[in-house]
């Protein structure tokens, strides 16, 4: 095995002395450009040291941990020797006693749902590992590290039910009515997640406190997936956070927003077919405030194709009269049609001295429009970049209309809304004129 006779005893201390007894923190958001992991692969994270420190040289979804390397290495991005690599899955398993059978050479950790099973982290020729664990029914994640010393380089792991618990097959459920949520208490979502459980949505606003015992209130991440059935048709994803973001809908990148930032929307669009759909979020909370939503509506428009049509509107609403800086909330509004009297457009909305803006694209035929809009107090709406309803002030519910002449095709409709006190109301609409 080359020098790992004479070197072995160093190189041990050193590694158990860098790495400790737990999981080391993954890649930092330089490379958060990395492919999402499939349901049915490994993520993995391949590293030029034996220590998984640092940023890792490449990361991939592995079918399965079945390599035998040889003297080689995995990729060429790393020598053959004195590499490191974790793999993280989260698997449905059903009731009853599982076995994991570890093979390497050299160093293992295996985790099931952050309980270490196996921890043979040390140099050692090719050797077999098997440990067993009771588990319920349900998702859960496993993760294996590994390192290769000199010579050569195996590592290969395999799970089977040893002792169902279930008369009949345990089945995962086809549509979850909860988002499955993980949390780390580090920004890199490295290693197995230190707290795991359900959500009804993904709608954080935790301010300047933590998420759940055991996480930090800043310099953590968090991941949440859901299986979701969705009509046939366009689907607008909006996404907001404060700090970084990434979003994937059947393991398409569609928003890509991994960096430090205020609470700021993003918006994707995707065509679907009817069908269930894999929708996954990933965040991180530098410092500051912690804020993730998630929210999704059809934009397919009941006519589709009907002069002066278009989808929903982008709402993005703030809690000053001005519009401006990120939005305290973002949603979908299918109209703005609202008449909200003394209160608030929702919870998070002051009930005066707010202000809104909703933003679409849509298609119009060719001609002349007349453009109306109601408001209690001020309303700007703007075609195409063009101001043509400029009412910017206190008004008691009045009714303001402009004609604009469109050519075919989409256009881009902008409206701006404030109020000030007492009664808030607000309702835009236009026609195409004989």
């Amino acid at each position: 095995m080359k020098l790992r006779h004479s070197l072995v005893a160093i190189l041990v201390v050193v590694v158990l002395t860098a790495i400790g007894s737990g999981p080391v923190m993954a890649a930092p958001t330089s490379i958060s450009t990395a492919s999402p992991t499939p349901p049915n692969t490994w993520f993995g994270q391949y590293y030029d040291n034996m220590v998984l420190q640092g940023r890792p040289v490449m990361l991939r979804d592995d079918t399965a941990i079945d390599f035998d390397w040889g003297d080689g290495s995995p990729t060429p991005w790393l020598k053959g020797d004195l590499f490191s690599v974790r793999w993280t899955r989260n698997v449905w398993l059903n009731t009853g006693t599982w076995r994991f059978t570890t093979r390497t050479d050299d160093g293992v950790r295996l985790w099931v749902d952050n309980q270490l099973l196996i921890d043979q982290w040390r140099a050692q020729p090719s050797v077999k590992y098997t440990a067993d664990v009771p588990l319920k029914a349900g998702y859960h994640v496993v993760v294996m590290e590994y390192f290769e010393f000199t010579g050569g380089a195996i590592a290969r792991l395999n799970y089977e039910l040893w002792d169902s618990a279930c008369a009949d097959p345990c089945l995962p459920p086809i549509q979850p009515t909860d988002w499955l949520g993980q949390y780390w208490d580090n920004m890199f979502l490295g290693g197995g997640p230190d707290v795991t459980r359900g959500e009804a949505a993904v709608d954080f606003d935790w301010g300047n406190r933590s998420p759940a015992g055991g996480i930090s209130k800043d310099l953590f991440s968090a991941r949440w997936t859901r299986t979701v059935w969705l009509e046939r048709g366009t689907w607008r994803f909006t996404m907001t956070a404060d700090d970084g973001a990434r979003l994937w809908v059947d393991n398409v990148l569609l928003i890509n927003e991994w960096h430090d930032q205020p609470p700021t929307a993003y918006i994707a669009d995707a065509t679907l077919g009817a069908g269930y759909h894999l929708i996954r979020m990933d965040y991180y909370e530098m410092t500051g405030s912690a804020l993730a939503r998630l929210n999704y509506q059809s934009l397919t428009a009941a006519c589709a194709n009907c002069s002066g049509s278009g989808g929903a509107w982008l709402g993005q609403y703030y809690n000053d009269w001005i519009p401006q800086g990120g939005p305290d909330v973002t949603r979908t509004d299918a109209a703005i049609d609202f008449d909200w009297g003394n209160g608030s457009p929702d919870r998070r909305i002051q009930k005066d001295l707010f202000s809104a803006r909703w933003t679409q694209t849509a298609r119009f035929d060719a001609g002349i429009y007349r453009f109306h809009a109601v408001a209690d107090d001020g309303v700007r709406l703007t075609v195409d970049g063009k101001l043509v309803i400029d009412e910017w002030a206190n008004n008691p519910g009045t009714e303001f209309t402009s004609e604009v002449k469109l050519s075919a095709g989409n256009h881009a409709i902008k409206v701006e809304y404030y109020e000030f006190g007492y009664d808030a109301k607000i309702k835009v609409w236009w026609e195409k004129l004989p």
